[in-house]
């Protein structure tokens, strides 16, 4: 069981690293605009940073709901719960890589939570008014090891 264990020590300095990463941008903006009332910094024609709050789950889905901050809270860390067991039970590098973008991104996402009873989101893309909803590091990473699964999955079928 220990060398099951330490054969996963990768991935969960991945984890943490994600899930650091998120935290320190995070902090970055949300003191960037804490005390100064700016809309945004624009970056370039397709890329502003925001400040926006997000009580609901990815990219700004539900953000009415009552008590959504509780139940995606719960529902983030039972996925996340699920996701380390698939991490701990399987073989694999390429599926173990993604789930520890997804568990990553979702620890970051669980501690704002927690931390402010919401999600700090601070990118925004967008093609002249059309924008999409503001996302940050920790949903980039989840959004990430997402799409690897996908695709590793079907690459393996194939």
């Amino acid at each position: 069981m220990y060398s099951k264990i330490r054969t996963k020590s990768p991935y969960v300095i991945l984890i943490l690293f994600v899930a650091f990463l998120d935290q320190v941008t995070k902090s970055y903006f949300i003191d960037l605009f804490s005390g100064v009332f700016l809309k945004g910094i624009s970056i370039c024609p397709y890329l502003n940073f925001v400040h926006a709050w997000n009580q609901g789950i990815s990219f700004g889905l539900f953000q009415g709901a009552d008590y959504s901050n509780i139940i995606f809270m719960v529902l983030s860390s039972i996925i996340t719960i699920i996701l380390f067991v698939m991490l701990y039970k399987n073989n694999s590098t390429t599926y173990s890589i993604s789930y520890s973008l997804i568990i990553g991104g979702a620890i970051g996402n669980i501690v704002d939570r927690v931390k402010y009873g919401a999600v700090f989101d601070f990118i925004d893309f967008h093609v002249a008014s059309y924008h999409w909803p503001a996302f940050n590091i920790a949903d980039s990473f989840v959004c990430i090891g997402a799409l690897l699964l996908v695709f590793f999955s079907l690459r393996v079928k194939n």
